[in-house]
């Protein structure tokens, strides 16, 4: 068990709940290298990138692998912070049906798209139709953000403890996922409907359970907790 726990945690490899630290810690160390030596060549940037994202599937140490695969998700994170301002002035009617349009096309047509004859056309097409479906949250989002229900208190209310709404709904979200794997075992992720069902019973769940402990940590002011 504690070689299980140290190989896991420190290498990636079985025992991996927190594998996001150390390839976060890894991705931000290989982006400086890349803005220091690399910082005007954004083609040779993004083929070093893209070639980082095709070859991590046949890594086999999962943290490099990580490494690898996220690395252009970071990058893709950066590139839209740099231009969110200019992304916020282009938001309209028009410019949210034509991402939403182009975003469902894509996804059709990559999910229709043979993955072992076109391996690598594949993958350019799920960079793509990913970043796609992103902005069509974001799009979602932002216009929410404009509506007058961010003005209600129970939206004020979320959105001020949301940090804390995340970090206590993150046990029950397991604990949901081992008692249905547990009682329906592989069936349970066998069909469209099960795996919806399950998807709105974690979403609810977790979210008026984080709410209800907030609340109460809140009420009963418990240092460090809320």
């Amino acid at each position: 068990m504690i070689v299980d726990f140290i190989v896991g945690q420190l290498f990636v490899q079985g025992n991996t709940h927190l594998w996001y630290l150390p390839a976060l810690f890894f991705i931000f160390l290989i982006a400086f290298m890349l803005e220091k030596y690399v910082a005007k060549h954004n083609i040779g940037k993004l083929f070093v990138i893209l070639i980082a994202y095709l070859v991590s599937s046949k890594v086999s140490w999962q943290l490099l692998s990580y490494v690898l695969e996220y690395l252009l998700w970071f990058y893709a994170g950066y590139f839209f912070e740099v231009n969110r301002e200019r992304v916020n002035d282009k938001i309209n009617i028009g410019t949210t049906i034509c991402v939403y349009v182009v975003g469902v096309a894509f996804y059709v047509f990559y999910r229709k798209l043979d993955a072992y004859n076109f391996l690598i056309l594949n993958e350019l097409f799920k960079i793509i139709t990913v970043i796609l479906l992103c902005l069509c949250v974001y799009v979602c989002a932002y216009g929410i953000s404009k509506l007058r229900i961010t003005e209600t208190r129970i939206f004020k209310r979320l959105n001020n403890d949301s940090f804390w709404i995340y970090l206590y709904s993150d046990p029950l979200n397991y604990v949901i996922l081992f008692a249905g794997t547990y009682l329906f075992g592989n069936t349970l992720y066998s069909s469209n409907v099960s795996v919806l069902l399950l998807f709105i019973i974690r979403f609810f769940g977790t979210l008026i359970f984080s709410v209800i402990v907030t609340f109460f940590v809140r009420k009963i002011r418990l240092k460090y907790l809320c």
